[in-house]
């Protein structure tokens, strides 16, 4: 049996009802799921419909009954509320209704924190700065291409229901490459300032707890695959380098609002830029293909904490 329509139209409004946790829907956070939501047919109801609803919690629990669809409910809550290191009382109040009424057990709990950690971490970032302009631009490009390709294979992998690991990688890459972008500008990585830049450009990539939430749920809608997918990974991850790279180059200053704007034109770029690379993409997808199934077999099997399957899939990825 698979997860039905129904089941996933109640999940995505069970994560409505976590950001009305408090009684108030923020302009900040209507504007995340919006964006999140952005090309998914609902079935029934549109965004603003949606987001406009505060249906009983309790109704929308029993609606979901599928075991994949209720693991990926709590990991899609559970993501919104400590993506940015603080849950609410409210919020861990809904987190632990949703926990009772699917009987799920500690170990579900320690697993998606144990995969929050790895975006919370502050890793350091060890090498040189480039002096040359040319090879520096050369780098940069390369890193920029690399790491899109990368996150453009992860996208393509849809795993739901069991993990939102792959999810929190790609998360992950992108802030290391802002980071190492820093370095071969002459910026110390793993400086605060340094580190409050890439919080902001991979943040407002979709304001990163709701994009992971709802694409974890959106997999089970028909449909919703390609608004997430590779193209759409590859395209945002892309963004995040070129933004990077014109703020380093030229030591500016950035801010949510024109941080925003500048994704938005850079992911028109990405687009292309993706189309030009689609062989190679592809070829890079095969290859790993094998590998990655396993990796995700072993994780869905318990062979592998969340930590230890982000950290082979990195060691994989940086290896092929």
């Amino acid at each position: 049996m698979s997860v039905t329509q129904q089941e996933a139209l109640a999940s995505l409004r069970i994560l409505v009802r976590m950001v009305w946790a408090d009684g108030v829907l923020k302009d900040e956070e209507r504007q995340a799921l919006a964006e999140a939501l952005k090309g998914v047919e609902l079935p029934d109801v549109d965004v603003d419909g949606l987001l406009a609803e505060q249906n009983p919690l309790e109704e929308l629990l029993e609606q979901v009954t599928h075991p994949e669809a209720r693991s990926a409910v709590y990991d899609s809550a559970y993501t919104m509320a400590y993506i940015d290191g603080e849950c609410s009382p409210e919020e861990q109040a809904l987190l632990d209704q949703i926990r009772a009424a699917y009987a799920l057990p500690e170990t579900k709990v320690q697993a998606v924190a144990g995969a929050l950690a790895a975006v919370q971490a502050e890793p350091a970032i060890a090498g040189e700065a480039v002096s040359d302009p040319a090879e520096r631009e050369a780098q940069v490009r390369k890193l920029i291409l690399s790491q899109a390709t990368t996150t453009a294979v992860l996208g393509a992998f849809p795993v739901p229901g069991f993990s939102i690991a792959f999810d929190i990688l790609i998360v992950v890459l992108q802030g290391l490459m802002v980071l190492n972008i820093a370095r071969i500008y002459g910026f110390d990585p793993n400086e605060p300032k340094t580190r409050e830049v890439r919080a902001l450009i991979v943040g407002n990539l979709g304001l990163v707890g709701a994009t992971i939430a709802v694409r974890n749920l959106a997999k089970f809608i028909p449909g919703a695959g390609s608004v997430f997918g590779g193209a759409a990974t590859f395209a945002t991850t892309y963004a995040a380098g070129e933004v990077a790279k014109k703020y380093f180059a030229g030591g500016g200053t950035l801010d949510a609002a024109s941080v925003r704007e500048e994704l938005k034109l850079a992911r028109k770029a990405g687009e292309a830029a993706y189309q030009q690379n689609a062989e190679a993409i592809a070829a890079r997808k095969q290859a790993l293909e094998p590998q990655m199934q396993s990796l995700a077999a072993d994780l869905k099997a318990g062979r592998l904490t969340e930590a230890e399957y982000q950290q082979k899939v990195q060691e994989l990825t940086r290896s092929t």
